[in-house]
């Protein structure tokens, strides 16, 4: 069964960009084969456009270009996320139909002993010092946990919680400061998943 794998913690910025735009030309001209997406094409289409000024933006060295930049860049890698679910799941496993959303694959089957990747669908900053994430559904996984870095070049991953469903509360955080977080599903016998791509975001 094909399964897909966008790896997108693997590119650059500059990199995710042109894969998505990938996605976003294939997923439209394959518009019969993907009819209910959860990201609006033109609005995916925005969040690419975005980004791409956003990164050149950065050239400038200006602080406040680079945490504009990593808040596109989280919104975008959350479109991606969605809308690999969304393919995965209309594709029942066929090797075909992700190629022909400009999609990326696993390369080798996983193993029975392994755990899919959990993915960040959606981060709230609704309450102070406070982040509730919303997290993919990963079969055979009894928990899920979090960590959290203030930043992605030096990374100092912290611990965020752990859950047993797929809503993290990450709390005690500093207001007013951009925060990194990544999950990952933990099984039996102390089976863990890979980390899933990491996602920015403001605390209110």
């Amino acid at each position: 069964m094909a399964i897909v794998a966008q790896k997108i913690a693997r590119k650059s910025v500059p990199e995710v960009c042109v894969y998505a735009q990938n996605v976003h030309d294939q997923m439209s001209l394959n518009a019969g084969t993907f009819t209910t997406p959860p990201v609006l094409m033109k609005d995916f289409l925005a969040h690419i456009n975005d980004l791409f000024k956003a990164e050149a933006a950065t050239y400038t060295g200006s602080y406040t270009s680079f945490e504009d930049r990593d808040a596109k860049y989280s919104v975008l890698v959350m479109d991606l996320n969605k809308l690999g679910i969304y393919v995965q799941d209309k594709s029942d496993g066929s090797s075909t139909i992700i190629t022909s959303a400009g999609m990326e694959m696993r390369k080798s089957p996983q193993k029975l002993n392994e755990l899919g990747t959990p993915v960040i669908l959606e981060v709230n900053n609704n309450a102070t010092g406070k982040l509730e994430l919303k997290i993919s559904r990963v079969e055979n996984a009894r928990n899920y946990a979090c960590e959290y870095s203030l930043s992605i070049t030096d990374p100092d991953w912290k611990n965020g919680g752990n859950s047993s469903n797929t809503k993290i509360m990450v709390e005690n955080l500093t207001p007013k400061t951009s925060v990194w977080l990544r999950v990952r599903a933990l099984g039996t016998n102390s089976i863990v998943s890979n980390w899933s791509d990491a996602i920015s975001k403001l605390v209110s």
